[in-house]
């Protein structure tokens, strides 16, 4: 995979180094997700550019929908594509009042990734028919905005569930960090995961699972001056998905953080409560 090329040569450069994010260090077991991805800062590639598709790029156009229920009918499309099908980088937006569904970008629409997608696209077969037989590649206007996808943890937006974070990248992996973290979580679903992605100013995180508050356990510790105390810990399903992805790694790399003991120790995965705010604009 081209991502995992790019990381290897990040490897080879010495650009990750141990207490180089010491901002994610938790003291918390929740810590905000929004804040360790979000602090504001003017930067031209923010998540509001990349989210304004356009420029040069451009997608494959399957289906498009009209009247009033077009968004759920879109939205619907996407989600059976991707169960069924395990079809990747679906994804919709609005145009001129209709909801229309794009598979993947592209840079370059005669490029091999375009054009071996587009074939594999029109040879789809769902509930033994080719829907997409004449999809094709069409260019992407400047400043219409992805309405929904999804893989993108800000569309999510559901109050009270965590998700389990296992992976950040930043700008030492480059310009194109956010599609890093992007193309991590899709191969991840094609794997089986139920995994996202959330972009924010400083960084891009990637996470897996849905968890509500029945995951969270209260469990009884010593405390000060041997006073026990209630603390919070991690139920069986989060555990269980911990030993499949122990670590929150950074740039593709296992990260040294420091504890509050000052022992240094692998940095490992842990719950994010999902954004509820809106939709990225």
């Amino acid at each position: 995979m081209r991502w995992r090329q790019g990381l290897r040569a990040i490897g080879l450069m010495g650009l990750l180094l141990t207490g180089c994010y010491e901002e994610i260090s938790r003291s918390e077991p929740f810590p905000d997700l929004q804040r360790l991805a979000d602090k504001p800062h003017k930067d031209e590639n923010s998540p509001e550019a990349q989210f304004r598709l356009g420029d040069d790029g451009y997608a494959i156009v399957l289906k498009r929908y009209d009247g009033p229920r077009r968004q759920r009918e879109a939205e619907s499309l996407v989600r059976k594509l991707a169960t069924e099908l395990n079809v990747p980088d679906i994804w919709v937006r609005e145009e001129s009042g209709q909801a229309v569904v794009y598979r993947g970008r592209y840079a370059d629409a005669r490029g091999s990734t375009a054009q071996n997608d587009l074939r594999q696209t029109q040879m789809l077969v769902l509930d033994d028919k080719r829907p997409f037989s004449d999809a094709s590649l069409v260019p992407l206007s400047v400043g219409s905005v992805v309405a929904y996808n999804p893989v993108d943890l800000k569309q999510v937006r559901m109050a009270g569930y965590y998700t389990l974070q296992v992976a950040f990248f930043d700008e030492n992996a480059g310009p194109d960090y956010r599609q890093l973290a992007e193309n991590y979580a899709r191969e991840l679903i094609q794997k089986g995961d139920k995994a996202f992605f959330y972009h924010g100013p400083k960084m891009s995180l990637v996470t897996v699972g849905l968890f509500d508050d029945s995951d969270i356990l209260q469990v009884q510790q010593d405390g000060p001056a041997g006073i026990p105390i209630i603390a919070q810990a991690y139920g069986p399903r989060v555990k269980e998905l911990q030993q499949k992805f122990p670590n929150n790694l950074g740039n593709g790399m296992t990260v040294v953080e420091k504890g509050p003991d000052g022992v240094s120790r692998t940095q490992t995965s842990f719950l994010v409560p999902v954004p509820t705010g809106e939709l990225a604009k």
